[in-house]
């Protein structure tokens, strides 16, 4: 590598993230033969700058037609970009020394007049290939920024233009956002095709964004495809946590079923992923509990675990949300054996926990005589008083820490019993 010429080292010192010329700029100090990559990295440390850029499609009236929808020219750009300055302050980018530009920040968003810009950035009608050049700058992860992307203010034609400015831009972005509000897709139901472009925006970030971890979805009309995206991810090793929330977008059986079974058949790495969604219906709850081979552990009503076949992780599912978590032992059945052990290891400890860091936990019991076992031992068994009125009226023991400090109360509720850690 030490034998080319400037002007290649200088091309590759400027793609590469920040870290990495740093790293380039130690080594090559040590070493003569290395002079080229040393001013290159030194060129690029000293010179290289961020940039929030606002790409918006605006849709200008035709000054010799009335101002009706059917009177509108083609959309055109309005193009900001904004230079932060090393003590932090911003001021307007003049389009220079583009080998130096990164991008912090991207919002691209639609509206209806360029009247509606703040006053003091009014930004500048751009050309395409100005506007394309400018969005698809390298991301610099580590600035900590984020790509919103807005259908607010939409009108007919702007999807196709918004998609075409996301097809080049980076998808280095850790935080992304993107809205659609459902009121637009009320409003223009014969436009269905076109705010299905964000929904292809969504499934390729999903598919092809190998930093992104926090994705917040808004779209009335949110097609299978970005929930086949989803259980895509579920089943996968990523290399990075990633969390997902979808805005006016309900669960959908056919997706709960996908998640599920990919991340099953998955190699069950412990990897935090999460998706939220509108609640989940009784009627999920209800085919997670048939599922006999996944073995669905509920915790409460359209609340429960399902434990990775290998032990690595586990899935943990509410009415709203679907997570992967850490595997524990009350994912599945346990033996009165290893409950027995817990409360030994918790009267030699200090009491705070009951298991490693958690205070309580629910769990099954895998036979049936394990709870008379566990009251034989730590009785008597004592009734619960609650105001509501219950089907099934819960009992429980309780056994006094050494320290006098704290309880550890079981309560037996039907088949479902939980354990919790209780001050005196």
């Amino acid at each position: 590598m030490d034998y080319l010429l400037y002007d290649l080292v200088e091309e590759i010192v400027c793609y590469l993230p920040r870290k990495d010329v740093e790293v380039i700029s130690r080594v090559a100090a040590r070493s003569q033969e290395l002079k080229n990559w040393s001013a290159a990295s030194e060129d690029q440390l000293e010179n290289r700058f961020l940039l929030d850029v606002e790409a918006t499609v605006e849709k200008w009236p035709d000054e010799k037609q009335p101002r009706l929808p059917g009177h509108l020219t083609s959309p055109k750009i309005n193009l900001s970009a904004r230079k932060i300055l090393p003590d932090g302050s911003i001021e307007a980018w003049n389009f220079k020394q583009w080998r130096f530009a990164w991008i912090r920040n991207l919002r691209i968003g639609t509206t209806f007049f360029m009247a509606s810009r703040v006053a003091n950035d009014p930004g500048v009608l751009t050309d395409t290939e100005q506007a394309f050049r400018t969005v698809s700058l390298p991301i610099d992860p580590s600035a900590g920024g984020e790509l919103v992307v807005s259908g607010r203010g939409f009108c007919h034609g702007m999807a196709d233009c918004c998609s075409n400015i996301l097809q080049v831009v980076s998808k280095d972005f850790a935080r992304v956002r993107a809205v659609v509000p459902k009121r637009l897709v009320d409003d223009f139901p014969e436009d269905v095709l076109e705010f299905d472009a964000f929904n292809n925006f969504v499934v390729d970030y999903l598919e092809s964004g190998p930093l992104l971890e926090d994705l917040l979805y808004e779209n009335g009309c949110c097609a299978e495809k970005v929930w086949r995206a989803i259980a895509l991810v579920f089943g996968r090793r990523r290399g990075t946590p990633l969390e997902i929330k979808l805005v006016n977008i309900g669960f959908l059986q056919s997706a709960i079923r996908r998640i599920v079974k990919h991340w099953w058949n998955s190699d069950g790495a412990f990897e935090k992923k999460k998706v939220m969604a509108q609640p989940l219906s009784s009627e999920v709850s209800a085919w997670l509990a048939s599922q006999n081979s996944y073995n669905f552990m509920r915790k409460r009503k359209n609340v429960g675990y399902i434990a990775h076949r290998t032990k690595r992780s586990s899935l943990y599912i509410t009415k709203e949300s679907i997570s992967v978590v850490e595997f524990r032992p009350w994912h599945t059945p346990v033996g009165y054996k290893w409950i027995d052990s817990v409360i030994k290891k918790w009267t030699k400890r200090n009491g705070r926990f009951v298991y490693d860091e958690e205070q309580q936990f629910y769990f099954y019991f895998n036979s049936k005589g394990a709870w008379s076992k566990l009251v034989k031992k730590y009785g008597p068994l004592r009734k619960k008083s609650e105001r509501r009125i219950e089907y099934v009226r819960p009992v429980s023991i309780v056994i006094a820490h050494p320290s006098n400090a704290v309880l550890l109360e079981v309560i037996k509720k039907d088949l479902l019993f939980n354990i919790r850690v209780k001050t005196t």
